[in-house]
């Protein structure tokens, strides 16, 4: 009788069990948030953006930023620089090539100091983060550092622990408790954290917190050590609707952890950054491709690469006025000849 009573006690502690690790199994991101996600995606490619940026270290202003951000559905060109810096950097991205730019703040002048060819072999063209990194920029409450919403829930690591509703300073939120590792550039990163989805916005990020532990690969990738383990808090501002979609207003960053120096026996050291970016936006559904070249900048472009040349509008007056006169005249012979004729 005894053993009778402990195997339904086994029976039933896994049966709870099971159905646990089922309903966790069960949690996901529903794909029509996924497509709200993309269909953001497609619509922030009209951005045009300007930012501005403070940095602090250990609660000290460090360092100041500012740039742009310019882009059409085929091509996008950022510029940034900082404060008290002689040159602001340029970035040019187009189906014939990718070029980096140095602008001499005070002469104006453009200096190509890197240049790769659509038909280099080279990662630095070809890969897909090229695109990423300036949708990150314009639509960080779409994004986890450097990956879109979308692509992360897409991973075969991530899992959903936890949804919940919350309301949060007046907004609605879904609040998606998640885990996920990832291995990026010879790195490791196993994260814990919370998304705050604003479910009245396309499910845009209102904050975002989460615990990071970075690790590096060793020994031709057989183990991997700790280098570094921060906290992120991530708040966003959405001020604005832009033909109904969320536009970001600003952010605030704030990492505190340590970083481990593994060339230095495991030197530790504290990592305390807030970061305040202000955000500037505006739709242009007509910026041309030629305004991401190297002739925009007046330099002249690589051997072999033709751009389609737009018609000059005086061009298009003469031939409206030869039209006209060419009518002009029919109707005159018409005239003169229904005179002679009656």
């Amino acid at each position: 009788m005894c053993v009778i009573k402990y195997f339904i006690i086994l029976v039933i502690a896994y049966s709870i069990f099971a159905t646990s690790k089922t309903h966790a199994q069960l949690l996901r991101i529903d794909n029509e948030i996924i497509q709200r996600w993309k269909d953001y995606e497609s619509f922030s490619r009209l951005l045009q953006v300007e930012f501005y940026e403070d940095m602090y270290i250990d609660g000290r202003k460090h360092s100041e930023r500012r740039g742009w951000y310019r882009q059409n559905k085929n091509c996008f060109m950022t510029k940034d620089i900082k404060e008290g810096e002689k040159y602001s950097r340029i970035m040019i991205y187009n189906h014939h090539y990718y070029a980096e730019l140095k602008e001499d703040v005070a002469q104006k002048n453009y200096i190509l100091y890197n240049l790769v060819r659509s038909g280099d072999s080279t990662d630095e063209f070809s890969r897909d983060e090229q695109l990423y990194d300036i949708f990150t920029a314009t639509s960080p409450h779409f994004c986890w550092q450097w990956m879109k919403l979308s692509n992360l829930v897409e991973q075969s690591s991530f899992r959903v622990d936890k949804i919940s509703q919350v309301i949060d300073d007046g907004h609605n939120l879904m609040k998606v408790d998640y885990h996920v590792l990832l291995d990026q550039d010879n790195k490791f990163y196993d994260i814990d954290g919370t998304l705050f989805l604003d479910q009245d916005y396309y499910y845009c990020l209102r904050k975002h917190i989460f615990n990071e532990n970075i690790y590096y690969f060793v020994d031709s990738r057989k183990s991997k050590k700790l280098a570094r383990s921060v906290k992120w808090h991530i708040d966003y501002q959405i001020s604005s609707l832009m033909e109904n979609y969320p536009i970001v207003d600003s952010m605030t960053i704030k990492m505190s952890g340590k970083r481990i120096d593994l060339a230095r026996s495991g030197m530790e050291s504290s990592i305390n950054y807030e970061i305040r970016r202000w955000y500037k936006c505006e739709i242009n559904r007509h910026v041309p491709d030629s305004e991401f070249t190297l002739s925009a900048f007046g330099l002249p472009e690589p051997v072999g690469v033709e751009w389609e040349r737009r018609t000059p509008v005086y061009v298009w007056l003469l031939l409206a006025a030869g039209v006209l006169g060419l009518l002009a005249l029919v109707l005159r012979w018409l005239a003169h000849r229904r005179r002679t004729t009656g």
